[in-house]
């Protein structure tokens, strides 16, 4: 599919989604969009900008597109990428996936292909019922647990079996790098476990098994790790976006709280999510 003709549908989504779901619509119209198949499907990069595959995007039906396109932009606005911070990548994203879903069906109804694939509260819920049932938890107070809440109650992610990014002392798969050395390409790790601290050779094309390793500081120049490029569909605001990416600092969180904050005067079923950014204040 050319470039022009997702633009042109793009376009059309869009304004479709400004007639029957405006806040999404809004929120959307602030954000920077590429197309590149280097993503895959559809996600958001570590600086906030959504990238869509081709490919993926002439797969979608059109409620699908109108749903990607939320889901992303939900991904961005409740500042998900930024929210995650040492946590597992894997389970963080599993659980800020179901909470963004079950907001979504507020606005729009979940397309066949994405129910297929998509995870929801009701998911999670299902898998996870037996032992939370036994610690005391209902379905409905479950539903009202924040994103951070959500990934406590997750079990442990260990890696996919390969024996890879674990502990060379004790094999637990609850370790960390303490410091990541771009340039060279080393780390130094940690296991939360034992305690044991050892220096590996690291590899940063995130192609290899296992569940991604939290990391607490990075050394050397980062170049575009976590970062995509692409062709511009839509610019996104020029108050958040600078030279193709999010501004740096405390002015462009508060940028996204204050459109958040005003559809939260209007849109009912977004006051649990909203109650948890931090020093957000509705007005």
């Amino acid at each position: 599919m050319e470039v022009n003709a997702i633009r042109q549908e793009y376009d059309k989504v869009k304004s479709s989604l400004t007639v029957v779901a405006p806040f999404i619509s809004s929120l959307l119209s602030r954000v920077r969009v590429i197309l590149t198949d280097k993503a895959g499907t559809a996600c958001v990069t570590a600086h906030g900008v959504m990238a869509i595959s081709p490919s993926f995007w002439s797969k979608l039906s059109w409620a699908g597109k109108a749903w990607v396109l939320a889901h992303e932009t939900f991904h961005i606005a409740f500042r998900d990428h930024k929210r995650q911070a040492k946590r597992n990548a894997k389970a963080w994203n599993y659980v800020a996936d179901a909470v963004n879903n079950d907001m979504i069906k507020a606005f729009l109804r979940m397309p066949t292909e994405i129910q297929l694939f998509g995870v929801t509260l009701d998911k999670i819920w299902y898998i996870l019922q037996e032992p939370l049932t036994k610690q005391g938890m209902t379905k409905e107070n479950f539903e009202k647990l924040s994103k951070e809440e959500l990934y406590r109650v997750l079990p442990r992610v260990e890696d996919d079996g390969s024996g890879e990014n674990r502990c060379p002392k004790c094999k637990s798969p609850n370790i960390r790098v303490k410091t990541l050395d771009v340039n060279n390409m080393t780390a130094h790790c940690k296991c939360d476990d034992c305690g044991y601290e050892w220096d590996a050779d690291v590899e940063m094309n995130g192609s290899g098994g296992g569940v991604p390793i939290p990391v607490e500081e990075i050394e050397g120049d980062l170049g575009g790790i976590g970062d995509l490029e692409g062709e511009v569909l839509q610019e996104g605001d020029p108050e958040i976006y600078k030279d193709g990416k999010e501004t740096d600092g405390e002015d462009v969180e508060e940028k996204w709280k204050d459109r958040l904050a005003r559809g939260f005067i209007s849109v009912e079923g977004l006051g649990k999510e909203l109650s948890h950014l931090p020093a957000l204040t509705p007005r």
